[in-house]
């Protein structure tokens, strides 16, 4: 019996490459024989979501959070089983857009520390990351 059809909702965008590149890194690690098998993705990549670093950091910009939760709840809408957000800054805004829909939100950040914490071949970690990602302390 085939396994139930899966579909992940991707709030894209925020780099627009980085959308590009986590589609790229589901489909290459989809074991699949066929089209079919793999992952339904359901991707809004919006590159006009208010910048992230402006509103954190410099406390000029538009809080990009309202767009955050219309984008989460018309993925939601349109099937979308859990979420998954390609952008490390954007997750300063995760909590309010688990609030906003009922499917659950990978958290890129908690998978990453969680990866590292059960690794035990891991003694030391380097983080490349941007100023507001540094500044929010996501990985802390």
């Amino acid at each position: 019996m085939a396994a139930p059809h899966r579909v992940v909702g991707i709030i894209g965008g925020m780099g627009p490459e980085a959308t590009l590149d986590l589609m790229r890194r589901v489909l290459a690690k989809t074991p699949a024989g066929d089209d079919q098998d793999h992952i339904h993705l359901i991707v809004e990549s919006n590159p006009k979501i208010p910048s992230r670093i402006a509103h954190l950091i410099e406390g000029t910009g538009a809080d990009p959070t309202p767009e955050l939760i219309r984008i989460a709840a018309n993925l939601q809408r349109a099937g979308a089983e859990a979420l998954a957000i390609p952008c490390n800054t954007a997750h300063a805004y995760a909590h309010s857009i688990r609030r906003a829909v009922s499917i659950p939100l990978l958290d890129m950040v908690q998978l990453t520390v969680d990866q590292i914490a059960g690794s035990p071949r891991i003694a030391r970690v380097g983080l490349l990351a941007s100023t507001a990602t540094i500044a929010t302390e996501l990985y802390a």
